[in-house]
């Protein structure tokens, strides 16, 4: 039987969001986790990638969003919003992009890319981003040399 205060712990912390290994951490079996999908307990959003309702739908918990179907089974991988995601989260540019854009570590094992997501595969160090709640988003410097490879890191 699942803990339902752990998972409601772990999705605070990304804003309705969980996956199904936290899903697992927190008790719940395969099996629980296609119950409470199938009953509308559960919002199954991606592979993997639940969310609780009640959930307030913002720019960050999109974030939070991609950010976990980017890990994906590798919890080691290092991801942050970036580019023009980054620029209009920092109040630099007026509109919101058509996609989230998210700087990878490590190449995805995933072959489909949703239409939605930007993948730029790079280097990242712990100066390159700055942790908010539930991913991590490029600082405002490094966001614009992304952008403007001609500025000098």
């Amino acid at each position: 039987m699942g803990d339902i205060g752990k998972l409601r712990n772990i999705s605070n912390r990304q804003r309705g969001y969980f996956t199904t290994r936290q899903a697992m951490a927190a008790g719940y079996s395969n099996v629980l986790c296609n119950y409470h999908v199938a009953n509308g307990h559960w919002l199954k959003v991606d592979r993997s990638v639940y969310r609780l309702s009640g959930y307030a739908d913002t720019i960050e918990s999109q974030f939070v969003r991609w950010v976990l179907w980017a890990i994906g089974e590798n919890c080691s991988r290092l991801i942050a919003i970036s580019h023009y995601s980054a620029l209009y989260y920092y109040g630099l540019q007026e509109t919101r992009p058509s996609k989230t854009y998210l700087s990878v570590t490590r190449p995805l094992q995933r072959k489909v890319l949703p239409e939605e997501c930007a993948l730029h595969l790079t280097d990242l160090a712990s100066a390159d981003y700055v942790r908010k709640t539930g991913f991590n988003i490029t600082t405002p410097y490094r966001t614009l040399c992304d952008l403007r490879p001609d500025l000098v890191y």
